[in-house]
């Protein structure tokens, strides 16, 4: 199993898990939570949305102090 740092602290507990199978007997784990309670509520933001998000952002500052050098 291949699961967050942050489950170490749930090794020998009964656990559940989201995630996906990977091969025949592996299984890659997005979250890990104990037992019987309420699956905890994250926000995920995949690094390519930021990486995305920051490329137009930069061409869009580009842009914008390439048209001001023209104005000039």
């Amino acid at each position: 199993m291949d699961a967050p740092r942050s489950a170490r602290r749930l090794v020998g507990r009964e656990v559940e898990v989201t995630g996906h199978r990977a091969g025949f007997n592996g299984l890659i784990c997005k979250q890990v939570w104990p037992a019987g309670t309420a699956q905890p509520r994250r926000m995920q933001v995949p690094i390519e949305r930021l990486l995305v998000g920051g490329v137009v952002i930069y061409g869009l500052l580009a842009t914008l102090a390439g048209l001001a050098g023209q104005l000039s």
